[in-house]
């Protein structure tokens, strides 16, 4: 399972790199998507039964993101499981997509810098300095 989880949670961690998305707006909608997966047992068996057909699965998705406000990266991303049959690893690929150290690391501004020599920093980082949290980049601690 730890494979299957680490592997979804990569790519789903590339889509957000490429296309230069908020890393914590993903995980807060993939966290809501996966605690409305856990917690409802009735949406559990229809996402893992396999006589309900792939679209039929993907139109209660589409409900659940109208309703949830979910974006289009993250619907697209749970329909990949729901066609894989991995949506029982749900939980699982969230918690490890919240792990991975890249998600915070920007390769096109990581190294930039201001006129004043200040790095550059994005949202997400200026977020997470203004909250006081660490950052770190592939496991190194940024001051």
């Amino acid at each position: 399972m730890a494979t299957v989880a680490n592997t979804y949670a990569r790519a789903l961690a590339d889509v957000v790199m490429s296309k230069r998305l908020d890393p914590a707006a993903t995980l807060a909608e993939a966290q809501q998507i996966a605690s409305l997966a856990r917690e409802n047992k009735g949406l559990r068996e229809v996402w893992e039964t396999p006589a309900i057909s792939s679209e039929q699965k993907r139109a209660v998705l589409d409900a659940i993101a109208r309703r949830a406000g979910l974006s289009q990266t993250v619907r697209n991303f749970v329909a990949v499981l729901i066609d894989h049959r991995r949506t029982r690893f749900l939980s699982e690929i969230v918690r490890q997509f919240a792990t991975i150290p890249q998600l915070i690391q920007f390769p096109w501004e990581r190294d930039q810098v201001t006129k004043k020599g200040r790095p550059i920093l994005t949202d997400f980082e200026r977020k997470y300095r203004e909250e006081g949290r660490p950052i770190f980049y592939a496991g190194v601690r940024k001051e």
